[in-house]
């Protein structure tokens, strides 16, 4: 049975996923859907494994849900948040799930939850596609410490580049995803911090 994400681990969450997992718990008062959120994780030796299959997963995951993979040097993570249908999560996670990840947070979450301060920030770099395993594996290795690279599923066929750290930190975070995607031949002056 999974675990429920710790306030960390939601601050993970936001920060990976970014605005969009937000925007429908902004207001105050009035009806939410319900949020289904956490993390999949698997040992750094299996990064090549989950690299392959999380693009697989994005092109078939529904519409509400959202999605970022990062990259450490001890562990590779899928964050996940399913918007609205909680009974459905199951069901769009189930590809995910096969690859029988050593660690699950993956639970209902009240939408307050995610509305207090973050204590992590991502910025991020749009990407024309996802980059290959290897030189991403390469660049997230690099990275300085303190700061962990991903990307982030974003509207179709949109991906980003990502660099979280914590908010005192996202200037190196931003240098960070600088330096990745000059690596990857796909340098852009515009790296978007993200404080959600």
């Amino acid at each position: 049975m999974p675990q429920a994400p710790s306030s960390f681990n939601l601050d993970l969450i936001r920060a990976s996923i970014g605005p969009e997992l937000a925007a429908p718990y902004e207001q105050a008062f009035g009806a939410v859907p319900w949020l289904t959120a956490g993390t999949l994780a698997w040992p750094a030796a299996a990064a090549d494994r989950v690299l392959g299959a999380w693009p697989r997963w994005t092109r078939r995951m529904p519409a509400r849900t959202l999605s970022a993979i990062r990259l450490g040097a001890c562990e590779v993570a899928i964050d996940v948040a399913v918007v609205g249908d909680p009974w459905g999560a199951p069901r769009s996670l189930s590809a995910l799930r096969e690859l029988a990840p050593p660690l699950d947070t993956v639970a209902l979450v009240g939408p307050g939850e995610i509305r207090t301060r973050p204590s992590v920030a991502a910025a991020a770099l749009p990407l024309p596609a996802v980059p290959s395993p290897g030189p991403l594996l390469d660049a997230a290795a690099a990275a300085p410490d303190g700061v962990c690279l991903g990307l982030r599923h974003g509207v179709p066929p949109r991906v980003e580049l990502i660099g979280i750290a914590a908010i005192d930190e996202l200037p190196r975070a931003l240098a960070a995803v600088d330096q990745a995607a000059r690596g990857f031949g796909d340098h852009r002056s515009s790296v978007l911090p993200s404080l959600r």
